[in-house]
């Protein structure tokens, strides 16, 4: 059976939202702006061109925003826009989720402590 994502939300979400390192970058910046390298490094193991082509889809998307700063060097800092926020819920229900049935159980209780400040719902 397929599914036509103009009728199925979440279809429709997961398409427009793309890979996996568009919902990284919005999990990282959804604790408040960060300019590329640092956001760069929080994301780990990912390249300069990819996060640069998750960010101007993002961008485009209207998910993030991107603002250059008049500063020397020249710098970028990248934001959520009000969009990008309302994703908070479902990265809230993604994080529970993958506590309760993806992290061993040992690991689970320094997980919840580290991240006690992180993603939370509203």
């Amino acid at each position: 059976m397929t599914v036509d994502p103009s009728v199925c939300p979440i279809v429709a979400t997961m398409k427009m939202l793309g890979n996996k390192w568009n919902m990284i970058a919005i999990r990282y910046l959804h604790d408040g702006p960060m300019k590329y390298n640092k956001l760069r490094l929080a994301m780990g193991n990912v390249s300069s061109k990819t996060l640069s082509r998750s960010l101007k889809h993002l961008v485009e998307q209207e998910i993030v925003e991107r603002r250059v700063l008049a500063a020397s060097p020249v710098s970028v800092e990248y934001s959520l826009t009000e969009r990008g926020r309302e994703l908070s819920d479902a990265l809230c229900s993604m994080k529970s989720w993958g506590q309760r049935w993806l992290i061993p159980r040992d690991l689970r209780e320094t997980a919840q402590r580290r991240d006690a400040n992180r993603i939370h719902a509203p």
